[in-house]
């Protein structure tokens, strides 16, 4: 077997998870019970679990740990969210934890992550390229955990939520009862018209690991350039979780130039940013917002 992440299959990860709901609850109740999904998966040797003994503090919300004979075993961080989720009142950590167990899911339905000898070799100390494989695993499982919660088949037009990114993800994250960086990482696959950049870093070296970004933010063209090498902006909110900080996530800039400094569009223009702390990655959501006429097409 290999021990190279470019040579696994390149999928779709999005497929095993509307596979999932095809083979447990369907897609008839919004929002997903995702709860009710380990009542159908017992018999396929998945358990869940809270607990306090497999995490030292609550800097870990979750594990999911594979045995040889097939068996899953989801463990959930009681430390941090109580002993059940009846026990979460608060509705931002509800949808934390909604989003934690749609993740462990798809480590344990994502054919690569859910195999035992696969992760052994991906995973050992030796392996040049585990560190790069274990963000592209993590990556793949928030991906995975989007598509579970928020279908793809039932949200219908993009557009009936909102003009901007911000009340698209605000109104798609109370109907389906999702955190916010849930619905982000879905939104950006799905914009076309809007201005939107999703990127990936690796919070320990500060690295660009990936990036995606809306058709239109690919076509805007006006000194919106962003690659690996493109500098982040010193006083925003990546940067300050980048030096250890976690309390903010959202902020306004009236210039967009703090970010691109190329940028040469309309004078009203501006950008917003939220930024989050996900596991070892630091994800970042970029807006432009621009309304000038004709704006998408400079």
């Amino acid at each position: 077997m290999t021990t190279n992440p470019y040579f696994l299959p390149n999928v779709d990860v999005s497929n095993y998870a509307t596979r999932l709901l095809s083979d447990t609850i369907g897609t008839e109740t919004i929002p997903i019970d995702v709860f009710e999904i380990l009542e159908y998966i017992e018999e396929l040797g998945i358990t869940c679990k809270f607990t306090d003994k497999k995490f030292e503090d609550n800097s870990e919300y979750a594990i999911t740990e594979l045995s040889k004979d097939g068996q899953r075993r989801i463990y959930i961080n009681s430390k941090f969210y109580g002993r059940s989720f009846q026990d979460i009142t608060d509705i931002t950590k509800r949808r934390h934890c909604r989003f934690t167990l749609a993740h462990e899911l798809g480590h344990c339905f994502i054919p690569a992550h859910a195999d035992y000898l696969t992760q052994q070799l991906m995973l050992d100390k030796s392996n040049l390229h585990a560190k790069k494989y274990s963000f592209t695993k993590e990556y793949e499982a928030n991906t995975f955990a989007s598509e579970l919660l928020i279908p793809s088949s039932t949200i219908g037009k993009i557009e009936q939520y909102g003009s901007d990114f911000k009340q698209i993800v605000e109104n798609i994250s109370k109907k389906y009862d999702t955190s916010f960086t849930a619905t982000a990482l879905k939104v950006v696959k799905l914009l076309k018209d809007i201005n939107c950049i999703c990127i990936q870093f690796d919070a320990d070296t500060k690295q660009i690991i990936q990036y995606k970004y809306s058709e239109a933010f690919g076509s805007y063209k006006k000194g919106l350039f962003f690659n690996r090498d493109s500098k982040i902006y010193g006083g925003s909110v990546t940067s300050s979780l980048m030096k250890g900080n976690d309390k903010s996530y959202y902020q306004k800039y009236n210039d967009p130039k703090d970010w691109f400094p190329n940028f040469y569009g309309n004078d009203s223009a501006y950008l917003n940013e939220w930024a989050f702390k996900v596991g070892p990655s630091i994800i970042t959501f970029l807006e432009l917002v621009d309304t000038s006429e004709y704006a998408l097409y400079f």
